[in-house]
């Protein structure tokens, strides 16, 4: 199973991140329930899109 490690989040480029992964926003949401809520995440996000900035995943 892979692990990731929340690191860093950018609130305002949240909003450019693409939507098409509800899979991994899920994954995230079990392996810490308090995390959207904690980084107020509003679209999903997949860890290929972390590049440009806002939510930074690193794997542990």
């Amino acid at each position: 199973e892979r692990i990731f490690v929340l690191t860093s989040v950018v609130s305002d480029s949240l909003d450019r991140i693409s939507s098409e992964s509800a899979d991994f926003i899920e994954h995230l949401r079990h392996v810490e329930p308090g995390a959207m809520k904690l980084l107020n995440v509003k679209r999903p996000v997949r860890p290929r899109d972390y590049g440009g900035g806002g939510l930074r995943v690193d794997e542990a």
